[in-house]
């Protein structure tokens, strides 16, 4: 890969972590993600699967589970709206996902 696409890509994935942290998602939910484009290369049908979360079981989970997602969904498609290649995409949102796991205080610390 390109020195200055493979920058280009961790900088959307700061970017992307840090909306992911202010908005309280959690480095599981990307995760998710991660792992969906990884079984599925296809960032379309990642971009459905995140429209469907909120509303699915995983949703209901909490009363803060709901708004996660949807900030998920928001910002991961804002994030894919920019990218064509799904490895590309796995990129920024794996590197969104180590960020966040480091931004995030331990739970119970």
């Amino acid at each position: 890969m390109d020195p200055r696409r493979e920058a280009e890509l961790l900088t959307q994935g700061i970017s992307l972590a840090n909306q992911c942290v202010q908005s309280k998602v959690l480095e599981n939910q990307l995760a998710m993600v991660v792992a969906h484009l990884l079984r599925h290369k296809c960032i379309a049908e990642t971009r459905a699967l995140l429209q469907r979360l909120p509303t699915s079981s995983f949703g209901r989970r909490t009363k803060s589970t709901r708004p996660q997602l949807e900030q998920l969904a928001k910002h991961v498609g804002s994030a894919f709206g920019r990218l064509s290649d799904w490895e590309e995409a796995a990129t920024v949102v794996g590197w969104a996902k180590r960020l966040v796991a480091f931004y995030q205080p331990r739970r119970g610390s």
